[in-house]
């Protein structure tokens, strides 16, 4: 654990004025405290997460606050990634790779990940076998077992321009996950999303029986009625299924999922979704 965490979280009890006595009770000694909150010895993962808890704070709002009220420095580069990326401008990519190269973050392991994932993106057409092996955030996927968001958020962000079977390999890990996290629907909800997007990825490359397969375990995952748009996509997908197999008819529900988007304002989605129907027409 960080020391430096100690500070901040005695800013946080100053703030909501918990006295100390109160927070540490039976989780550490008021001297204890004092020590790890200037910085002079650590403490275990489990005393600071009761701290936290006293303090009714999350581990994630704790980081936010800890990095001076931004997102962590992983969160804000993917952000600038995914920009450049989706604009095609490769040379501000590159640019942001140089960038980060030169910084000195606290978790340098993110750090090469996010190098890495760039060095993807940047490479990927001309990439070998051995290079998408050796490329040190995927061989960082390829041994985590229970994926949690920051490895999510990784292969979301470099899932379009991966080799099928990879993609294939990875979403098995995913889910996995899904089943670890059967307690909490906001971990689902982007596990589903990363599925969907893995369906049109499948989709688009004209691996209709990858696409069906996923989609089918896609579809057994319990509906909750907050996931509006997860429910959407699992229908639309199912349509385009249907339709690249050879059922015809099935292009006739095409326009009701547009219609639907428009009724309730979603003008930009409902013209992406047009844009798909006519791709998923011509192309197949």
């Amino acid at each position: 654990m960080n020391v430096n965490f100690g500070k901040t979280l005695n800013q946080i009890r100053r703030k909501k004025n918990i006295p100390i006595n109160e927070l540490v009770e039976d989780i550490m000694t008021r001297s204890t405290y004092n020590r790890f909150k200037n910085g002079e010895i650590d403490t275990s993962i489990s005393k600071f997460n009761r701290l936290l808890m006293r303090l009714n704070i999350s581990y994630e709002e704790f980081l936010f606050i800890h990095n001076g009220y931004h997102n962590n420095p992983t969160i804000v580069a993917i952000l600038e990634i995914e920009v450049h990326f989706n604009s095609g401008n490769k040379d501000k990519l590159r640019v942001l790779q140089n960038k980060l190269s030169e910084e000195d973050w606290e978790n340098p392991q993110a750090q090469k990940h996010i190098i890495s994932l760039i060095s993807i993106l940047l490479e990927f057409s001309s990439y070998s076998e051995a290079e998408w092996k050796n490329n040190d955030l995927i061989c960082y996927l390829n041994r985590v077992e229970t994926w949690t968001h920051y490895e999510i958020m990784m292969f979301g962000n470099c899932l379009k321009i991966l080799p099928t079977e990879t993609i294939d390999y990875f979403l098995k890990n995913i889910l996995h996950s899904y089943s670890a996290y059967e307690e909490n629907p906001e971990y689902q909800n982007r596990i589903s999303r990363i599925m969907i997007n893995a369906i049109i990825s499948f989709l688009s490359r004209k691996e209709v029986a990858l696409a069906r397969k996923w989609h089918n375990r896609l579809s057994i995952f319990p509906t909750r009625e907050t996931l509006f748009f997860e429910s959407f996509f699992e229908k639309l997908l199912a349509s385009y299924l249907d339709y690249a197999e050879g059922e015809r008819e099935a292009s006739k529900n095409f326009s009701s999922f547009v219609e639907s988007l428009q009724l309730i304002g979603k003008d930009e989605l409902s013209e992406k979704i047009v844009s798909l129907n006519h791709w998923i027409v011509t192309n197949y």
